[in-house]
């Protein structure tokens, strides 16, 4: 559940890898908001999410670049930190 405003919301991450190289090569994130029905109210917990019910779904794609390798000097020191 949202705090901030009482909804029902519920994330999730999934990275994918590259089986031969053991790369991430896709990182997915969803969302999912609960909608408030006709009587104003929000279905609890997994109901929210169920087929039949209205709710609000977002997902952003992110495709890795593995064309090349990376180290860790390529990445500014800022972004290491925030890294770990």
């Amino acid at each position: 559940m949202s705090s901030v405003d009482k909804t029902q919301a519920q994330s999730s991450l999934e990275l994918v890898f590259n089986k031969e190289t053991d790369l991430p090569t896709t990182l997915v994130l969803t969302v999912l908001i609960g909608r408030r029905n006709e009587h104003g109210k929000t279905a609890k917990g997994n109901a929210a999410f169920s087929d039949g019910v209205e709710h609000i779904a977002f997902t952003y794609s992110y495709q890795f670049d593995t064309s090349r390798s990376n180290s860790l000097d390529d990445i500014p020191l800022p972004v290491r930190k925030l890294l770990k």
